[in-house]
């Protein structure tokens, strides 16, 4: 069968732009036109049809730049004409996974795309601006509309871009990176709080033993192991990929903290049962272990390190030392004895090792789990 030719005439009338704008494209663009023995363009039917998709990528709003970046996947053949090629679901469906650019979709189309690629355990977001992406729009994950668009596509988006420039969306991406990432950093810290008290309270006051923490202790803890870290993390540029279950993800982050917080202060508990050990040096060694396992949660959510993120860490640090060294008496906490001493060495020792064993366990489920929870 013969193949069909165009010349650059034929292909501007075929795709209904002038013909300066496809030699445009092709210097811009850097796109491999064949030639004849003449030196002269001719366009092949998959040439045409590269085009068309540039051209529908430009209508839609995209810069050449933005262009330009997707050009491998539409050189690889994983676009298509899903009016022409696409006749059942199943088609429809294996072409959503493999496939990069679709034309001239109809909106029914486009809904059963989003479909596909939601049912394959995918995150969809979809962007549009007309009544006949409406359909699409409603489906998806995330939706975004552009303001120079229909009533409609505004209305039932989530997101709308006031500039009308596709460009925008990775900037918008970014910070919303960074605003669920650093949420999760800052809300980590607070549930352990939250996890420790009610099951030391609910402890303590079934086995009728006397609360070793007093409201001004949590003040020093609190202020430089929750209050001061949150802030910086809050405010901290952060582009990871958001991975998991944002609860599953909290929760799993703090329990490692929590748990060693608990573990450490029954043990006190126990300990002090049958030691002699003073009630105000027990008092004391609970708010240092709770601080220390604070601590150390501060600084694995810290990493990757920064100027801040280190400034944060010593200044929380030196906090609780200077506190616990020149302010112990406003904090209610006293000089440790050497058997205290001694016995807040090995707590720390064990708490540091089993903290950190534990903390790696709950990355690996947060990994293991990403795909699972959405």
């Amino acid at each position: 069968m013969k193949e069909n030719k165009y010349t650059i005439s034929e292909a501007a009338r075929l795709l209904s732009v002038e013909n300066h704008v496809l030699r445009y494209w092709e210097e811009e663009l850097e796109l491999n036109i064949p030639r004849n023995e003449l030196g002269h363009r001719y366009y092949r039917e998959e040439e045409i049809q590269l085009l068309h998709c540039i051209k529908e990528l430009k209508n839609k709003g995209f810069q050449l730049k933005a262009v330009k970046e997707v050009l491998p996947d539409l050189e690889q053949k994983k676009l298509i004409d899903i009016h022409k090629l696409l006749t059942t679901q199943e088609e429809l469906e294996k072409a959503a996974e493999n496939c990069s650019v679709f034309g001239r979709v109809t909106p029914q189309q486009k809904k059963q795309l989003v479909i596909a690629l939601k049912k394959k355990g995918h995150s969809v977001a979809m962007t549009g601006d007309g009544v006949n992406d409406v359909l699409a729009l409603k489906e998806a994950d995330c939706s975004i509309a552009m303001a120079a668009g229909s009533d409609a596509a505004r209305n039932v988006s989530q997101l709308v871009l006031v500039n009308n420039d596709f460009a925008s969306m990775p900037g918008v991406v970014a910070e919303g990176r960074r605003t669920i990432n650093n949420l999760e950093r800052s809300s980590a810290l607070y549930i352990v709080k939250t996890i420790y008290t009610i099951i030391l309270s609910v402890f303590f006051i079934f086995f009728h033993m006397p609360y070793p923490f007093e409201p001004i202790h949590f003040s020093l803890v609190g202020a430089l192991t929750v209050g001061l870290p949150s802030f910086v993390l809050a405010l901290q540029p952060n582009k990871n990929r958001i991975k998991g279950n944002f609860t599953y993800n909290i929760i799993a982050r703090a329990v490692p903290a929590a748990f060693c917080t608990v573990l450490n202060i029954i043990g006190m508990a126990v300990i002090t049962k049958f030691t002699t050990l003073a009630p105000d040096e027990y008092s004391t060694i609970c708010v240092y272990m709770t601080a220390l396992c604070a601590y150390m949660l501060i600084l694995r959510l810290s990493y990757p390190f920064n100027v801040l993120r280190i400034a944060m860490l010593t200044v929380s640090a030196v906090g609780i030392v200077l506190g616990c060294v020149f302010f112990a008496g406003f904090f209610s906490l006293v000089w440790l004895s050497v058997d205290g001493l001694i016995l807040f060495g090995l707590l720390s020792a064990f708490t540091i090792v089993l903290f950190n064993l534990l903390y790696n366990y709950a990355e690996k489920l947060i990994e293991k789990n990403k795909n699972k929870y959405k």
